[in-house]
């Protein structure tokens, strides 16, 4: 569903932004898309970050969200003299990418493979 989406909004949406904001050049164009492909990230990340906040594991994903801030900030620094506004969404997409898009879905099924482990041995004994 979230590709559909993305596809939606790529081909459908970015004429109607290009003409709500009057700015029609390629880089508008590519920064559009480049922000919806953060955005549908960050929804592929959020199915995996629901879990783990609805099992109560909150305390690590909060930690590895502050780094991802932070490296964000760090790649914004370097990036965004010679990339521009690009810059500052591929830097989000590089930190979400190297945190929370690998962290929560694996410490998601490192937490539920170990509650099972331990309700299995529970009922074992």
């Amino acid at each position: 569903l979230s590709f559909f989406a993305i596809g939606i909004v790529v081909i459908l949406v970015k004429p109607y932004f290009l003409i709500w904001s009057k700015f029609n050049d390629v880089e508008i164009a590519h920064l559009f898309i480049a922000y919806g492909v953060f955005v549908f990230l960050i929804a592929i990340d959020n199915i995996s970050a629901t879990f783990l906040s609805a099992l109560k594991f909150n305390k690590a994903p909060t930690i590895v969200s502050i780094v991802q801030g932070l490296l964000a900030l760090a790649l914004l620094y370097f990036l965004l003299p010679t990339m521009g506004a690009m810059g500052a969404v591929v830097s989000s997409i590089i930190a979400l990418a190297l945190t929370n898009l690998l962290f929560n879905p694996l410490y998601l099924l490192r937490m539920i493979h170990g509650k099972i482990a331990v309700n299995l041995q529970s009922d074992l004994s």
